[in-house]
């Protein structure tokens, strides 16, 4: 079972093999904890991703979009302290 706290990339594999497979009866709330755990990895275009393809089922859009605005917010604040410390 994947975590949304996992912090081994190679823990997600399974997770994918399982979406690619299909037959889930909620693809979108994996995807969802796909997402939030590829955030959790710092992984945040792949996490998007993962948002987006949830978001085509209505019952997880909105939570999809709340998570796709806070990696956004994220990366912007991310951006501006590597400007700050003069490393980007």
């Amino acid at each position: 079972m994947l975590s949304a706290d996992c912090s081994d990339y190679s823990k997600l594999n399974p997770a994918r093999d399982s979406l690619a497979k299909g037959g889930l009866k909620r693809d979108d709330q994996a995807q969802v904890l796909l997402g939030m755990a590829l955030y959790n990895l710092g992984r945040y275009d792949e996490a998007i991703s993962a948002f987006r393809l949830a978001s085509k089922d209505t019952r997880s859009r909105r939570t999809s979009n709340q998570w796709t605005n806070h990696i956004g917010s994220e990366q912007v604040r991310e951006a501006g302290l590597r400007q700050a410390l003069g490393e980007g």
